[in-house]
């Protein structure tokens, strides 16, 4: 991804916002290796690593080896998950880890009309923001999560995700997550907000059908 500095950053999405204690020290050899200009933690769950242009294919191809992908540009940008499993959350309905890890080996880096936010919440608390994702998962139940669609935020007009489903077993979410994105670069414009294009089409076209 190129920066106002003629700079290029890579986007180290971490899976989960989780990192290995053999991971940690692979991925500080590689940034000393490579000679970055700079490193910085993002919301996202995220490390943003600025280097010259020129660096990035050998470090992204090295950056596959950890274990990690590169979640910059036009793609599903990392998964958003909160502290949700019983040994780092004492009020999480759902062990989001589980539900998580799979999405992101799916997902993540996967090219899109426009980059796409997933968050997942292991209650209504929502600490990872999920009412402001693309697509907010939130768990509700045991074994069970709404799933919202068409937030926004990091705008000066953020706006609310819209409940397109209630009581999704576990083992059901990613079904409905890929019926979801399948209808959004179906009907996306290019280059277009997956916000705008359900406020274009209509937010029905975005509800999973009960039976998948």
């Amino acid at each position: 991804m190129k920066q106002n500095n003629n700079l290029f950053a890579v986007d180290v999405a971490f899976p989960c916002g989780q990192i290995t204690p053999e991971q940690l020290v692979a991925l500080g050899e590689l940034v000393k290796e490579t000679g970055v200009y700079t490193t910085k933690i993002t919301t996202r769950q995220t490390m943003l690593v600025v280097m010259e242009e020129a660096k990035a294919p050998l470090f992204r191809e090295k950056l596959k080896d950890i274990g990690f992908k590169d979640g910059a540009g036009p793609v599903i940008k990392n998964i958003k998950v909160c502290a949700g499993n019983d040994d780092l959350c004492t009020t999480t309905v759902n062990n989001v880890f589980k539900l998580g890890m799979p999405l992101y080996e799916k997902y993540v880096a996967m090219p899109t009309p426009k980059h796409f936010k997933i968050a997942i919440a292991g209650c209504p608390k929502g600490c990872t923001d999920p009412y402001c994702a693309d697509l907010g998962i939130i768990a509700t139940g045991k074994g069970s999560y709404d799933l919202f669609v068409g937030g926004k935020g990091g705008t000066i007009k953020p706006q609310h995700a819209k409940k397109v489903a209630a009581g999704v077993p576990e083992d059901k979410v990613e079904a409905a997550i890929s019926f979801i994105f399948e209808a959004y670069k179906k009907e996306a414009e290019p280059k277009e907000k997956f916000c705008n294009t359900i406020e274009r089409v209509g937010l029905e076209k975005f509800i999973p059908p009960q039976d998948l």
